[in-house]
């Protein structure tokens, strides 16, 4: 599990975030009737296995890490189905977000947390942020 992580996370690392969008788009709601659209990308980790990345882009400001949490906990289960038509045990997310803004030139700085969807025994996934 520490190996996958290391090899992930250093991946999305150095690839950069329009190499990783190229998968397809799923509109998901929110509680509060809020619309957004995720980029779902399976990807080959070895031959025996492939995980889902998860690509959420929040263009607002998030000023608490635990709002951030909550929206993965609602995005997650209108994605997992994907996962699960294909065998797939192991997703990653990733949540960007703005966290500040430059102050010359007010352009945003975009953050990047990631999150660890692992099926469990008894079927259900266990979400755990990684960074």
């Amino acid at each position: 599990m520490k190996r996958f992580l290391t090899v992930v996370i250093s991946a999305f690392l150095f690839l950069n975030c329009s190499e990783l969008n190229s998968g397809s788009k799923h509109e998901i709601k929110f509680a509060d009737g809020r619309k957004a659209e995720v980029t779902l990308d399976f990807v080959k980790e070895s031959k025996e296995k492939e995980i889902l990345h998860v690509t959420f882009t929040k263009d607002e400001q998030v000023i608490k890490i635990a709002d951030a949490d909550q929206e993965v906990n609602e995005i997650w289960p209108q994605v997992q189905s994907e996962a699960e038509k294909k065998e797939i045990n192991e997703a990653l997310i990733k949540y960007v977000f703005i966290a500040e803004f430059e102050e010359a030139s007010r352009k945003p700085v975009y953050q990047i947390l990631l999150y660890d969807a692992e099926r469990i025994e008894n079927g259900s996934w266990k979400i755990v942020r990684v960074n």
